[in-house]
């Protein structure tokens, strides 16, 4: 069973537009619970532990080698990363001790760039790249930059 808790909505939306989005909603529950060929699904069983404990050690992992972990991805992945890390953060309060996690690959401003650079210098990193194609034209030079960074530091 899937609980959603929408006590913190109200600010934004209202009782009669959520209530004109009811069976949209209820839609969308069922086409979760049925999950008929969705094997993205797997987190919603509490049972089921393996996605979840294959993130956590890649996790460990990532803090073992870097300081800073760049995610990269267009406007959309990374608003979805970033409320994700905000919604985990909130429950977990030390989710990622000493980690500095950056956000690149949705603009293609020269002082970003300089200042992730320089950013990175002197600090291991480690990328992470997000997002359902890989056609935007700045995540595609973001991962580029990023690979360059990475073979000249590391080979």
């Amino acid at each position: 069973m899937l609980n959603v808790d929408i006590s913190n909505i109200w600010c934004s939306v209202s009782l009669p537009n959520l209530l004109e989005s009811e069976q949209e909603i209820a839609n969308a529950h069922a086409a979760l619970a049925d999950g008929k060929g969705a094997n993205f699904l797997a987190w919603l069983e509490k049972d089921n532990g393996t996605e979840l404990d294959r993130i956590a050690a890649a996790a460990a992992g990532i803090r073992e080698m870097a300081q800073i972990l760049v995610v990269v991805g267009n406007d959309t992945a990374v608003l979805g990363a970033q409320a994700v890390l905000e919604l985990l953060r909130g429950r977990h309060h030390n989710l990622c001790p000493g980690m500095q996690i950056l956000f690149v690959g949705s603009d293609l401003s020269t002082r970003s760039w300089q200042s992730l650079t320089e950013m990175l210098e002197a600090k291991d990193f480690c990328v992470h790249i997000i997002g359902r194609d890989g056609t935007s034209v700045q995540t595609a030079v973001a991962i580029r930059a990023l690979r360059w960074i990475l073979e000249r530091r590391y080979g």
